[in-house]
């Protein structure tokens, strides 16, 4: 791909242009880094489980490089598009590959690897592939700069999305759109139209691209994306009926035209009784962990203000089938009588859903006790459901069960997510918890129901752990 000349950059704001050649050249340090760091550990954890090895840990550490680069394990540096299960995958994958080269060196040289040594090196190499990126991560570039092609509610998302995904490190610096929709609080600044592009990439002021929806034809936006292809800046598009494609959409051409398939997945039984497995396994593990920690919570409440440790609350599950969610007690003992007097405007249309969930769901309701900051902000209060799990009320993940008159206000597909059994964790926990609006909360849930499946619950399962270390969005 060609580079921009002199030309292209004639009058360029050069701070700009520093600041961009300055996130080239962290970006490539940190390729330089990781593949020097790879080689090394390859080399050196087939050497320290058997020091005979040379010509093996040699090749160990060459196929690591290439294997690694072959499936993509240097694109890390690019916060924003990091996939860590999938990358995790990879670099298994890797660690497989680099000893079966060993193995095969060793054979070429007459070297007999031990098969103990077969059975600890992909393990140790993987881990150790893993623990280099986790720890290169935190030299992380500059904020990448991301310009949207359009504007209104899609625009809103991008900018929502780069608020509660700080790990992805991106910020909307504005939008393009040569006829805007009409600006709301929230929206990102509409800074041109589309024809101001070329010029905001000859400055350096974009690091990626965002096309989202707008006023301008598609055709016009093709045309404006093909002028701006020598900048070699990365295009990210927005798909139309994001809500349906799921995690994994399966795609295919026809005539070299792109086509997504969407299709929602039926689990089989098979599946949903080891689903059920799993719950039982994990929640009873959780619980013999968790014991200690439960008992020191719970005889703090107790001699606190002396009411009651547990509090119990009527929800909807499975098929619309009520039943008594467990937590921790984090509020004071009249608590619910206080909180249905700020929602009595459901009763008589004075007030949407959405607005009443936000006054049960405050910051700094008073409501909440000393110790009950402490137990939401590290969702120790959650513990407690672990026991609606096993008696098969909850699942480990899925919807959050919802109260009586959340459930009355769904219609039409909203309802959908009462198909499955709610979750202690879920879509939404992972992607902002109480930060995600409420029809967002619920676009998300039919995305699970109608995606579901062991890896997707495994994934959110991963995804769960930093978030609560990071306490996003804990109210």
């Amino acid at each position: 791909m060609r580079r921009p000349t002199r030309s292209d950059v004639a009058g360029a704001d050069m701070l700009e242009l520093e600041r961009g050649r300055a996130l080239a050249a962290r970006r490539r340090t940190l390729r330089v880094t990781a593949i020097s760091l790879d080689a090394i550990a390859a080399g050196c954890v087939l050497l320290a489980i058997d020091s005979a090895v040379l010509a093996p840990a040699i090749a160990a550490s060459l196929a690591t490089v290439m294997l690694a680069a072959a499936v993509g394990g240097y694109r890390f540096c690019n916060d924003m598009t990091a996939d860590i299960p999938r990358e995790a995958g990879r670099l298994v994958f890797v660690a497989m590959g680099a000893g079966w080269f060993a193995a095969l060196a060793g054979a070429a040289f007459d070297i007999r690897l031990a098969s103990m040594t077969s059975v600890t090196f992909v393990p140790v190499l993987a881990l150790n592939l893993i623990g280099i990126r986790a720890l290169l991560r935190m030299y992380r570039p500059p904020v990448e700069r991301v310009v949207v092609i359009g504007s209104g509610s899609w625009a809103r998302r991008i900018a929502d999305l780069a608020e509660r995904h700080l790990e992805r490190h991106f910020q909307v610096i504005g939008c393009l759109d040569d006829h805007p929709d009409a600006h709301t609080d929230g929206d990102p600044a509409v800074v041109g139209g589309l024809s101001r592009l070329p010029g905001l990439l000859t400055r350096g002021e974009v690091d990626r691209i965002v096309v989202a929806s707008g006023s301008t034809h598609d055709v016009e936006i093709v045309q404006i994306l093909r002028r701006c292809e020598p900048f070699g800046i990365p295009v990210d598009v927005l798909p139309h009926f994001f809500d349906l494609i799921g995690h994994q959409p399966r795609t295919y051409r026809i005539g070299g035209t792109p086509m997504l398939t969407l299709k929602g997945y039926e689990p089989s039984m098979a599946q949903r009784r080891t689903k059920r497995m799993f719950d039982v396994g994990v929640a009873g593990s959780m619980l013999l962990l968790t014991a200690i920690p439960c008992l020191v919570v719970a005889a703090i409440i107790k001699l606190g203000d002396r009411g009651p440790v547990f509090y119990r609350q009527r929800r909807i599950g499975l098929d619309e089938r009520p039943f008594e969610v467990l937590k921790f007690r984090t509020m004071v003992v009249d608590a619910d009588r206080i909180g249905d007097g700020r929602i009595t405007g459901l009763k008589d249309g004075s007030m949407s859903m959405a607005d009443a969930v936000s006054a049960l769901k405050q910051a700094d309701d008073p409501r909440i006790t000393r110790v009950g900051r402490i137990l939401r902000a590290t969702s120790l209060d959650e513990l407690p459901q672990l026991v609606n799990v096993l008696r098969g009320q909850m699942s480990i993940v899925g919807p959050r069960p919802l109260r009586g008159f959340e459930v009355d206000s769904l219609a039409g597909w909203e309802r959908d997510r009462q198909h499955v059994k709610p979750g202690l964790t879920g879509l939404w926990q992972v992607s902002g918890r109480s930060g995600v609006g409420w029809e967002e909360r619920l676009s998300m849930d039919y995305l699970y129901v109608r995606h579901w499946s062991l890896a997707g619950d495994a994934r959110i399962l991963c995804a769960t752990i930093p978030v609560l270390f990071g306490r996003r969005g804990a109210q």
